[in-house]
């Protein structure tokens, strides 16, 4: 509410001072040309009046002169937290790139995981099926069919080795899953935490942005009310050099003539 007042105020300001202008403008070209009689009252009356203009004319440029400063140093103050916010901007979208690329890669292990999960239960299923649906070796026959105690040793060992490197392929496989979903879940809440600082640096960017378009605006119109003063404030200085010019070329017409009605009554 208070920035609407301020630009609603600044806008009176440059309409005022513009107004101004030209009704002096206005009121110059309506000066009658002064000839080469008039008298001096009436062109000191209007040096006067000239004079009092640029005065007011003064006064409105420096006045506009201040603004014009002051908004300057919010421009700048301005575009220098945009600057710092961009720089946030490209930061947080590498971070979000780079979330991402890691959020793939292990979602993708995650993938291999649970293809190598699937396919140990797959290869221990069937080893259970063969065994109790085919003749599964007992310790007897074992011993039987051995050719000798190390051979019979190598046997049950063997058995043993086979389930037990299954079931042991199947809980490092199963925590290894584990592991990688708890690490993608991570990632997931990471990169929407990144994409949400993100959209937050856009949308702060866009803010100063579109207020440094604003102060640049009425920077440009408060400049634009200033040239026309200055020009006018120009044109008047010169009117009242010709005035005073005037004035005394009409003080030296008074002089001599003074003098010559001086220099006649010395004669007589």
């Amino acid at each position: 509410m208070n920035a609407l007042r301020r630009h609603a105020a600044l806008r009176l300001l440059v309409a005022g001072a513009t107004l101004s202008v030209l009704v002096y403008t206005a009121l110059a070209r309506q000066t009658p040309a002064v000839a080469t009689g008039a008298s001096l009252s009436s062109l000191n009356s209007q040096l006067g009046a000239e004079q009092a203009r640029q005065q007011h004319l003064s006064s409105s440029v420096a006045s506009l002169s201040g603004l014009i400063s002051s908004l300057s140093g919010q421009i700048s103050l301005v575009q220098s937290r945009e600057a710092a916010v961009r720089q946030d901007l490209a930061n947080d979208r590498a971070k979000l790139v780079r979330a991402a690329a890691a959020l793939r890669r292990e979602r993708a292990r995650l993938l291999v995981l649970q293809r190598r999960l699937a396919q140990a239960r797959m290869i221990l299923s069937l080893q259970l099926r063969s065994s109790y649906e085919g003749d599964r070796p007992d310790l007897v026959s074992v011993v039987l069919n051995a050719n000798g105690f190390n051979s019979l040793l190598e046997q049950i060992n063997f058995l043993s080795r086979a389930e037990h490197q299954q079931q042991s392929m199947i809980f490092v496989t199963r925590i290894a899953k584990a592991q990688a979903t708890q690490a993608a879940d991570q990632l997931a809440a990471t990169e929407a935490q990144d994409r949400q600082m993100t959209v937050a640096a856009a949308t702060r960017q866009q803010a100063l942005q579109g207020m440094n378009e604003l102060l640049s605006s009425r920077q440009a119109a408060l400049s634009r009310a200033r040239a026309v003063q200055q020009v006018a404030l120009s044109s008047s200085q010169s009117r009242a050099n010709g005035l005073r010019s005037q004035i005394a070329s009409i003080r030296a017409a008074e002089l001599a003539a003074q003098q010559a009605a001086a220099r006649r009554a010395a004669a007589q």
